[in-house]
């Protein structure tokens, strides 16, 4: 006889997973981890991990399961649509024929082999090691500069190819969100090219419920299965940086990552009414050059300067098209390759496209929220020192729009109140924060004058599935403006065209419509 012992009946306390590294911050996951270390301890127990298709939190949480559990019989089910009874039982039969063999060759447990990579605790010592950057965004040149304008080496990877992308999707599962696969990919290629050793291969991380706060960890255990021991992944979160950058980096990398966000607000609202095909992407290409190089030289203004001229002197045709937003998840919404070229396609269709920023929005809600939640807890000194922090950021962001106002129109980011005022009928201001600045996004553009708003979103991205959901209710308060959801893959699908010219031509019928109001 077989006895079916549910998880919760597991005497799990979470001090067996309390020094796992790269521990998952999800619940579930991190309970699923830890009855796999104490299923590891017990004789005769044999894990069986039940999932559903698409579902990227136990795609990662897996990793740690497979490194648990190596060797040992144990047994993952996937469930979608398509899950037969029929298959499933022959599934549970090898298994159980699996588990019979183990069992008569030993039955008593052994203890689990830790990875060999620990989540760092010294982040000071990284100021003596090489930085590689994936190209996860213009804004990677920001941090590029920052970094070298303290002294520290760093690279910035072209944006990835078809080989890479490839090879990334031949290092993941297939599940997790396909932003990781692409980087994976980038991971990969580096790892095994002529290098020095010993280089740090960094990309911001999140401390919100995203799979993002599992890219290092994940990228790590790959290199560990590949035989890499000299390359490292780095995702942390906002800690980090300032031990790293000082307060003079974290100055300098702020003032970039505001300056391309506008950069490429003004280069979008310049590109669909070029003259000379071309002129804006190479005055765009130029101008994040030479905002790293003045990073790094310790004084982004002469960049700002010259970034501006460049785009004023582009010859612009006088027209008017209807504007398309662009919302989506972090990395798709702004990344050529993760959203196969969507504002070069848009603007072939006749539309201009109004970015979202990368970062910027992040930082400024991070801080609002914690004003907000300090002042409601009486913690007046706390909120103090972040109210300053806050107008400091406020005091750089706004020295660097006047310098760039003459490159053209760089708009406006909603303040905090204004994301707490777009969001409320839809999300609790306790939301995933990723979430909500995505809901927030798609309300602002409807509340600007756009004709349509794109959810671009990666495959498995469950926050961006999310925001899809709710696009809905969205749609239905602002006049039903299209607000499509786009999901991207590796490879463009044949059916992405049609789907993009349909919304093209919805953008249009929305837009004469408003003009006749």
């Amino acid at each position: 006889a077989i006895l079916g012992v549910p998880i919760d009946f597991l005497p799990l306390d979470g001090a067996l997973g309390a020094d796992w590294p790269g521990m998952p911050p999800w619940r579930y996951n991190r309970q699923v981890i830890e009855a796999s270390l104490w299923a590891m301890r017990t004789a005769k127990i044999r894990p069986v991990v039940l999932t559903n298709f698409g579902c990227g939190l136990d795609a990662f949480a897996m990793r740690h399961v497979e490194k648990i559990l190596a060797g040992e019989p144990h047994l993952v089910l996937e469930f979608d649509e398509h899950r037969g009874e029929a298959g499933l039982i022959t599934r549970l039969e090898a298994f159980l024929d699996e588990v019979g063999e183990a069992d008569d060759v030993h039955s008593s447990r052994h203890e689990v082999i830790r990875p060999s990579w620990r989540p760092p605790t010294n982040y000071e010592s990284y100021r003596t090691r090489k930085f590689i950057l994936p190209y996860f965004a213009d804004h990677a040149h920001a941090f590029s500069g920052a970094l070298k304008g303290v002294g520290v080496e760093a690279r910035v990877l072209p944006l990835p190819d078809s080989d890479t992308v490839a090879l990334g999707e031949q290092h993941s599962t297939g599940k997790e969100c396909h932003a990781f696969s692409v980087i994976a990919g980038d991971f990969v290629k580096f790892a095994r090219s002529p290098r020095q050793g010993g280089e740090v291969f960094y990309f911001p991380g999140s401390k919100d419920t995203c799979v993002l706060a599992q890219y290092d960890t994940a990228l790590n255990y790959l290199a560990e299965d590949l035989g890499i021991t000299d390359f490292e992944a780095l995702a942390p979160t906002a800690d980090f940086l300032p031990q790293v950058l000082t307060m003079k980096g974290m100055k300098l990398l702020w003032q970039g990552l505001v300056a391309i966000d506008l950069l490429i607000r003004a280069s979008c609202a310049v590109r669909p009414y070029e003259v000379s095909k071309g002129a804006t992407d190479r005055a765009h290409a130029e101008n994040l050059k030479d905002i790293e190089a003045c990073l790094a030289a310790g004084d982004i203004g002469p960049a700002l300067e010259r970034s501006a001229e460049r785009l004023k002197s582009i010859e612009a045709r006088r027209e008017r098209r209807p504007v398309v937003g662009i919302a989506g998840d972090i990395y798709t919404r702004v990344n050529p390759v993760g959203n196969h070229d969507l504002f070069l396609k848009l603007e072939e269709l006749g539309c201009e496209v109004r970015p979202s920023s990368f970062f910027v929005e992040e930082v400024d809600f991070d801080l609002g929220r914690g004003i907000r939640k300090q002042l409601i807890g009486l913690q007046y000194g706390t909120s103090s020192i972040m109210a300053l922090m806050y107008l400091r950021k406020e005091l750089e962001k706004t020295r660097v729009r006047r310098r760039l106002e003459k490159a053209g129109r760089i708009g406006r980011d909603p303040t905090f109140n204004d994301i707490v005022r777009f969001t409320s009928p839809y999300l609790g201001l306790e939301n995933n924060q990723f979430l909500l600045l995505n809901v927030a996004k798609m309300v602002n553009f409807a509340k600007k004058g756009a004709a349509g708003v794109v959810n671009a979103i990666c495959f498995n991205c469950m926050l961006g599935a999310v925001s899809a959901a709710i696009s809905a209710k969205i749609r239905e308060d602002f006049d039903h403006i299209p607000i499509p959801t786009f999901i991207y893959t590796g490879s463009e699908l044949s059916a992405e065209k049609t789907r993009l010219e349909a919304f093209v031509y919805q953008v249009h019928q929305f837009a004469r419509r408003k003009e006749r109001d």
